[in-house]
């Protein structure tokens, strides 16, 4: 507001066994991105698909890990609300 700056912490989704972690950032970075677009200006609800999709990519080596949108907006929903 008024070109101040405002600190919102986005805590992480849990996951409860991590298999691999190569692309987690790419995976954010990409939801992050699909979060703007959805709303350019929901910078928080953007960094939950980060944080998202960044979880999602833990549980395996192929992209058999990504859920539809129905599903990745659950888990939105249980870890944020």
């Amino acid at each position: 507001e008024r070109g101040k700056l405002k600190e919102e912490m986005v805590p992480a989704v849990k996951v409860d066994n991590v298999v691999d972690t190569t692309g987690c950032g790419d995976s954010f970075a990409g939801g992050v991105g699909f979060g703007l677009l959805q709303n350019p200006n929901d910078y928080i609800g953007a960094a939950r698909y980060g944080n998202a999709l960044g979880a999602l990519r833990t549980q395996g080596k192929t992209f058999a890990v990504f859920k539809s949108l129905e599903e990745t907006d659950r888990i939105i929903q249980e870890t944020y609300f």
